[in-house]
């Protein structure tokens, strides 16, 4: 380090998720490079991009298991990271590849008898450490991974013929809104937020443009979930349970779908049985809270939903920041 670089340190309690995150960072940029090999922007490109993710998927399993905290998007912003901001940067593991030189792997594995990965060509031992012309350098072929990373024959080739599919050339306009691709964990009790004695949402979508959300509706034991009135339409899917209101005389079941339309009021109720409800509600627009004669008691909107969210997830040590992902 020069000396007119200085280092600083952030001391930080979430160690364990900072470091699986370095290792998925390791994992994509490093190994798949060495491997592929090529360039970080390898990593990016149609025919290893699948693989990629995938091994960082695996790596994100057993990180979780450990207590780790890895967000669903996480390898998708690394590939970016990787491919678009340092696409024509080499890692020093891919560089050590290139000069044939023993990497770490095989330190590690010294007197296992385990066989040295192939060097990229007949005369790569005999080359200095010359980073700067690497990008001149022949390309070599890939090798199977299946000695380095899995059980089956997986070979990673940048130069098969790409696949007759082709995306269109724009998808958004400049001024569109980020798509959100949100593979939801159900199985974490932390995302699921209160809304009552045995009733919990987990929240997908809060639309503050339009005053909308989407949210997984979640509800054990039989009995009266709550009472309003929608000034907009709602739609529900039941994915599991049984459920209806009090003022019609419909179940909704698995597979059941139920428009609403605006200005109805009703009771939303889990039918004895099964005794439970699972269900995907889309509300377009505020309700009105009313109690048994049908007065209005209180309001609910995207923006009161969307800060009883913030303030679950801080106190279930998700941070307040967690749901900024859900927010268009």
């Amino acid at each position: 380090m020069s000396k007119s670089k200085t280092l600083t340190a952030d001391l930080s309690d979430e160690f364990l998720s900072i470091a699986w995150s370095k290792l998925l960072h390791n994992a994509a940029g490093g190994a798949v490079c060495a491997l592929a090999p090529g360039e970080n922007g390898v990593i990016g490109k149609a025919c290893t991009r699948p693989f990629v993710v995938a091994l960082m998927q695996e790596i994100m399993v057993v990180g979780r298991a450990e207590g780790a905290y890895l967000c669903d998007d996480l390898p998708d912003a690394i590939i970016a990271r990787h491919a678009n901001e340092r696409c024509d940067h080499w890692t020093c593991i891919a560089v050590d590849r290139r000069g044939g030189r023993l990497m770490e792997l095989e330190t590690r594995n010294a007197g296992s008898g385990a066989h040295r990965m192939p060097v990229w060509n007949s005369h790569a031992a005999e080359r200095r450490d010359d980073r700067s012309a690497i990008g001149r350098r022949p390309r070599p072929r890939p090798i199977a991974l299946a000695h380095v990373l899995c059980s089956s024959e997986i070979v990673i080739d940048p130069e098969r013929p790409e696949s007759p599919m082709k995306p269109v050339p724009h998808v958004l306009p400049a001024e569109a809104l980020e798509e959100i691709v949100l593979d939801a964990d159900i199985e974490d009790e932390r995302a699921w937020v209160p809304r009552g004695d045995n009733v919990w949402s987990l929240p997908l979508l809060f639309n503050v443009s339009q005053g909308s959300w989407i949210n997984l509706t979640r509800a054990k034991g039989e009995g009266v979930i709550s009472r309003h009135r929608h000034p907009a339409a709602v739609t529900a899917f039941t994915l599991e349970g049984a459920w209806g209101y009090l003022e019609h005389e419909w179940t909704a079941k698995a597979g059941t779908f139920v428009f609403e339309p605006p200005g109805e009021t009703h009771t939303l109720v889990v039918r004895p049985n099964p005794g439970h409800m699972l269900v995907l509600f889309h509300n377009f627009g505020p309700f009105i809270k009313v109690d048994e004669a049908g007065e209005t008691v209180g309001y609910e909107d995207v923006f009161t939903r969307l800060e009883a969210t913030r303030a679950h997830y801080d106190s279930a040590g998700l941070g307040a920041d967690f749901v900024s992902r859900l927010v268009r």
